[in-house]
């Protein structure tokens, strides 16, 4: 998922680059053990029927839900739902007794539900709903929709925004839509159309998603639609505003080449349903079948590719393979952000290369994180470069480790063995380990386990005569956090007019080995294919270099921040900044200019929130970036 879109404009020399994401959210909440507690139910199938009314900013609903016992006799059942009152709720035999505590609906069965025994009970509720800064269901002028992953909300999970249900990212339904609105509007949903209704100036929209899905990725937008079908994969669709037919004509040419290639990479497309893009004011979000889409990017060009293919990677990683608990994002976010590069290596390998480097691997070591892959202990760790960046770049690692092959069968079996389920560190481990039939512990235990990453320092040297050369490489890791990181290095030795690939598997703080070559060497290039994730390599090896341009990535800090923040964009200290600040709906809150040297950016004058800003410098330099502003 791309929670918060945060775009980075680089001066780079493909276009398909110019755009990046930075995805930091920085919530306060806790993570704790009620993070995914049991359900004495499972409940197997929601009904959802929905009237918006929008003049008003209200729902009213009546969800249906049908389940059975977990595995003990259960006589009361707890669901979550906030910021909506429940009139009634009833099943087959009548009335039922119920009472709401906070986010919490405590309904009394009619009879205690037996091991194996299913029941179906009703709720009838509204009101106005709730929504955070990013996730909840919102009302814009011309667009009502729901967000099914908070920010700021504890658990995460926003379907208790829309509908009264078990709220937990690990527990799966399927799930019915009856959404009514104004008959000159149009109601989408998850999964395919089953029809609409037509009665006294209103619509009724039915869809219907039969396959397991989590509630947080079950959404609903209604609005001034166009509805566009792909012309060349018939189960493609896009949903976006009507005023916006052309931009999406323009935005959306290679959608059906990124399906196909994750289907070449993957298998076929998990779900039994189309494909949606749905335009909306902020995004994206990777709800299953109908992708929150952000507006901003419908805009006639591709330059935003790259975040379509994010989300729609998670169709095969975090919708249908689902990460077991919250600490395991990394599961699902990994794949997706690499997902990205997988696409442009579409394009060839050194756009593939050049993505990984500037866009995954350059964000992650400027961020400064230092924590572990597995296992983040806040909010702010979970959302994190390094779940998305690190994460990403470990993929890509492995895959150098491994070689295609053995990579993608790995990934393949993984996914086969957890379709439709839940999958934790282990499972990844474990998958590795049985189809290649190798001991991974040593890349686990360092790069998803422990955290930093390596320092190399490098020195080489080499002697002989003719046609005989020894080459002597020593190298030390020098960083001050973290483990000793165990990978194989490869060292390009190049001749004046030849070359050749040596490698070196680095299982110690310093290590010397010795090369015979037939050419004079006239210089050692380190990691020539950028395979490693590190940090400056010393004594004249270059590691990944900073973007294009020599600018480097933009910083604000502190971020939160109270008052003011200072802009740090390496590169760009002697020029004229220009600041446009927004809130996530896209509303212009704040310009300004920064000179050079003065880069404090005054936002007392904002409420307490996200804000996205856009920061232009000389010619077409442009780069983005959050900042949460607190009281």
């Amino acid at each position: 998922m791309l929670l918060i879109i945060m775009l980075t404009l680089i001066s780079g020399p493909h276009p398909l680059l110019q755009e990046q994401a930075l995805r930091r959210p920085l919530p306060c909440w806790t993570i704790d053990g009620s993070d995914h507690p049991e359900n004495p139910v499972d409940i197997l199938h929601y009904d959802l029927a929905i009237e918006v009314f929008r003049d008003i900013q209200e729902i009213y609903g009546i969800t249906g839900i049908t389940m059975t016992s977990a595995g003990t006799t259960v006589s009361d059942i707890r669901l979550d739902l906030r910021q909506l009152t429940v009139d009634s709720v009833w099943d087959a035999t009548g009335d039922l007794a119920f009472h709401q505590q906070d986010d919490s609906l405590f309904i009394t069965l009619s009879s205690p539900l037996a091991p194996a025994d299913t029941a179906e009970l009703f709720v009838a509720y509204g009101g106005f709903p709730y929504h955070e800064s990013w996730g909840g269901f919102w009302f814009h002028p011309y667009i009502t929709y729901h967000i099914g992953v908070g920010i700021y909300t504890p658990g995460q999970c926003m379907g208790k925004c829309m509908f009264p249900c078990w709220d937990f990212q690990n527990d799966k339904a399927t799930y019915d839509f009856h959404i009514t609105c104004p008959d000159t509007l149009y109601a989408v949903a998850n999964g395919d159309s089953a029809g609409v209704d037509y009665e006294a100036g209103k619509a009724t929209f039915h869809w219907t998603f039969d396959q397991p899905l989590p509630t947080y990725l079950v959404t609903m937008a209604v609005g001034e639609y166009a509805v566009l079908h792909d012309s060349t994969d018939s189960r493609i669709y896009y949903y976006v505003y009507e005023w916006e037919i052309d931009d999406a004509l323009g935005s959306f040419t290679n959608v059906d080449l990124m399906l196909a290639n994750l289907e070449s990479l993957y298998g076929p497309y998990p779900w039994d349903c189309r494909f949606s893009l749905v335009e909306t004011p902020n995004g994206d979000m990777e709800h299953t079948s109908a992708i929150a889409h952000w507006a901003n990017a419908v805009n006639g060009n591709n330059y935003w590719d790259w975040l379509i293919a994010h989300e729609m990677t998670h169709h095969w990683w975090g919708c249908c393979v689902s990460h077991a608990d919250w600490q395991s994002i990394w599961l699902k976010e990994s794949f997706a952000t690499y997902g990205e590069a997988l696409w442009m290596e579409t394009y060839g390998e050194d756009e593939y290369t050049e993505y990984m480097v500037q866009s995954i691997m350059i964000p992650y070591l400027n961020s400064g994180e230092l924590f572990p892959v597995a296992y983040p202990e806040t909010p702010a760790q979970i959302f994190s470069y390094t779940t998305y960046e690190k994460a990403a770049s470990v993929l890509h690692m492995l895959r150098y480790v491994l070689g295609d092959q053995d990579f993608f069968d790995s990934m393949n079996w993984l996914f086969q063995q957890h379709m439709y389920g839940l999958i934790t560190n282990q499972d990844f481990h474990d998958a590795v380990e049985y189809v290649t039939g190798e001991d991974i512990d040593w890349f686990m235990d360092t790069w998803i386990y422990d955290w930093g990453y390596p320092v190399y320092d490098i020195t080489s040297s080499w002697t002989g005569t003719l046609d005989a050369w020894e080459l002597t490489v020593e190298l030390s890791q020098v960083q001050t956090t973290g483990p000793v990181f165990e990978m194989p290095l490869e060292f390009l030795v190049q001749g004046v007019s030849q070359d050749t690939l040596v490698t070196m598997w680095n299982d110690s703080a310093y290590q010397a080995q010795s090369y015979q070559v037939s050419f004079e060497p006239v210089d050692v290039v380190f990691d020539p294919y950028s395979h490693i994730l590190c940090g400056n390599v010393l004594t004249g090896i270059e590691g990944p270099s900073s973007p294009p341009g020599g600018l480097g990535t933009v910083h604000l800090g502190p971020n939160p921040c109270r008052g003011s923040a200072t802009v740090i964009w390496p590169g760009t200290e002697n020029w004229d900044l220009t600041v446009t600040v927004y809130d996530m709906s896209g509303r212009t809150c704040l310009r300004g200019r920064l000179v050079p040297g003065e880069r404090t950016l005054d936002v007392s004058s904002l409420p307490p929130a996200t804000y996205l800003l856009d920061i232009r410098g000389e010619g077409s330099t442009r780069q983005s970036a959050r900042l949460v502003v607190l009281e």
